[in-house]
């Protein structure tokens, strides 16, 4: 069968039951939106590029811990506009849905990037890897940002960290999926170098049960960190924000 469809199933398959490593965070400052990200751009060759500035390392220690980025990721996922959590996979105002993603980590299949502000998640970015079969060259991201932030860079920002952290694990290709209704969030995907794949007709549901197109759109890590780049060097010049 066709790969592309395959991993399709699979990750539809194990969707509510991918752990997640919450342990980095991106600490917003105020001002977010109105801030240039220059330190963001790389310095020599695609695995020694430095963090964006506003990267800093985050880990729950205990149970308290892991207790407290359950009750941000809850507050998260619940304060997103109805219309965005319409197309996510898993029905995320089920509490048990984050239970089930923060407990059981797993660090080799899943790495999640957090967005914070004031201390309240506003962005949640994920990278899931097979360990083993035909896709393990690859990644798959899923990013979501908060309403007010959303067209602002934060979502560029947050896939910029993912894609470090798939350059450290040497993979080849990153992919994105979504709805065929999601026509924002194909654009800023296509802003930074993701190249449509796939369009898989009335392939998935939205949480109304309504059928829609599942697009799969993927590159290289090579050619989107190159595009990126570009997209940093437009900002650092005065010419707008992805």
């Amino acid at each position: 069968g066709d790969p592309v469809e395959g991993q399709a199933r699979d990750e539809e398959r194990h969707s509510e039951t991918d752990p997640a490593q919450y342990r980095h965070a991106v600490e917003l400052p105020p001002g977010h939106a109105e801030r240039e990200r220059g330190d963001a751009r790389r310095h020599g060759e695609p695995g020694e590029a430095d963090d964006p500035d506003l990267l800093a390392d985050e880990e729950p220690e205990d149970d308290s811990e892991r207790d407290r980025v359950l009750d941000r990721l809850d507050s998260f996922f619940c304060g997103l506009p109805a219309e965005d959590r319409q197309y996510l996979r898993d029905d995320v105002t089920d509490r048990a849905v984050i239970e089930r993603w923060t407990s059981n980590i797993d660090p080799d299949r899943v790495l999640a990037i957090l967005a914070l502000r004031d201390g309240q998640i506003v962005g949640d970015a994920t990278l899931h890897v097979a360990e083993l079969g035909w896709t393990k060259h690859m990644g798959e991201i899923r990013c979501v940002v908060a309403g007010e932030l959303q067209n602002k860079g934060l979502g560029t920002q947050l896939v910029a960290a993912l894609m470090k952290h798939a350059m450290r694990r040497k993979l080849k290709k990153v992919c994105v999926m979504m709805m065929d209704c999601q026509q924002s969030v194909n654009g800023t995907f296509e802003r930074i170098g993701f190249k449509r794949s796939a369009v898989l007709p009335a392939y998935v549901v939205d949480m109304h049960g309504v059928e829609h197109d599942l697009i799969v759109m993927t590159n290289t890590i090579e050619n989107v960190w190159r595009r990126m780049e570009e997209l940093v060097h437009e900002m650092d010049s005065g010419g707008g924000r992805s």
